[in-house]
């Protein structure tokens, strides 16, 4: 009977997970177990590792996991977006809440939505580093950075405040921190949006990368100048008409970089709730692979040792050949000598040597 190794509940199995890998379905750290198992906490088959090809990593790669936080981030932050546009849209000129409870909604969300969305990606050995997505300092500063958000909030709550009051004391001031606050909160979504075009990058969708990329500089530069020269044309003097057309149109421009922006955040969200699919019905097939494998290789192993079972035992002494002469007959043959033309035989005693009749050569 051969012997074995390996116990019976890892003949089958693959080789060991020496890389952090959580679970498709509970997320249960599979480091240390082996590939073709089952998961101990929930009992989902552990599929077999990919071969993976050096530099051909992408977004549909990442965990299940992974991509269900950054969509529903990215989700976040759209929906954000598009009420912080609202909300700016109906304090101008109007006296109700309206305005500052979309804007401070808009306002939570995009700051929860970005802190989800940034948040640091998992690596494997085949994973390209990048400046963008991997450099948790600059991460964390990209989150920090979206609280600034919460200014013109502030300011938008006192404005309406003193319009309730009746007053007009403070009025001027507090639309001026508006305006300066929401121009510095739209500046510093714009590393958010570099951060979106990285993973479109990822993704491998360059021309959605390249509209984030546009997008963020149109939200930056026009985001500032335009303001400026549109509200503050009074300080230009003679060129005061110039300098408001020429702020009006970056508005414009600023405007259609918000849309873009919304646009392409949504359209990163749809990758990545598409690579959750993918990704789940790749594992999900790598796992019935790997099962049917160690099928396989369980029922051939059964038939092999139902095979060794029914094989006759060996004979403990074996039977001589029958063309074998034991040892003690072939002493007493004498030996032959051949001298010239005679055949002498010794009888091995010292009774004498018999000359016997000569051979015929012929």
């Amino acid at each position: 009977m051969p012997t074995h190794t390996r116990s019976d509940s890892t003949r089958f199995l693959g080789e060991v997970i020496n890389e952090d890998r959580l679970c498709r379905k509970c997320s249960y750290s599979l480091k240390g177990l082996h590939a073709g198992g089952m998961c101990p906490e929930c009992g989902t088959p552990i599929p077999r590792s990919k071969p993976r090809v050096l530099g051909g990593d992408n977004l549909s790669d990442a965990p299940v996991d992974y991509l269900r936080k950054l969509s529903f981030g990215l989700g976040l932050a759209s929906i954000g977006l598009c009420l912080i546009v609202l909300g700016l849209l109906s304090i101008r000129g109007a006296s109700d809440a309206s305005g500052p409870i979309f804007f401070g909604a808009g306002a939570v969300l995009w700051i929860v939505g970005a802190a989800i969305s940034s948040g640091k990606r998992p690596r494997s050995e085949s994973t390209l580093g990048d400046a963008c997505l991997d450099h948790e300092p600059w991460l964390l500063g990209i989150r920090l950075a979206q609280l600034v958000w919460l200014f013109p909030v502030l300011f938008a709550v006192w404005r309406l405040m003193i319009i309730k009051s009746g007053s007009t004391n403070g009025l001027d001031l507090a639309l001026a921190g508006l305006n300066v606050s929401t121009v510095l909160a739209f500046v510093a979504s714009v590393p958010v949006l570099a951060h979106h075009n990285a993973l479109a990058t990822w993704a491998g969708d360059g021309g959605l990368a390249s509209r984030i990329h546009t997008a963020a500089w149109g939200i930056g530069i026009c985001g500032i100048a335009g303001p400026l020269l549109f509200l503050g044309s009074d300080w230009f003097g003679p060129v005061k008409l110039p300098a408001a057309v020429i702020g009006a149109i970056l508005l414009v421009i600023f405007a259609m970089s918000l849309i873009v922006a919304v646009i392409s955040v949504l359209q990163v969200a749809m990758i990545s709730f598409l690579a959750i699919s993918s990704n789940a019905a790749a594992e999900a097939r790598d796992a019935r692979v790997a099962q049917k494998k160690v099928q396989e290789e369980r029922e051939r192993y059964e038939r092999e040792q139902e095979a060794l079972a029914h094989m006759p035992a060996p004979a403990a002494n074996p039977p001589k050949k029958v063309d074998e002469t034991p040892d003690e007959e072939l002493d007493d043959i004498p030996p032959t000598y051949r001298v010239g033309g005679y055949r002498i035989e010794d009888t091995g005693d010292d009774s004498g040597i018999f000359e016997l009749a000569p051979e015929d050569d012929g």
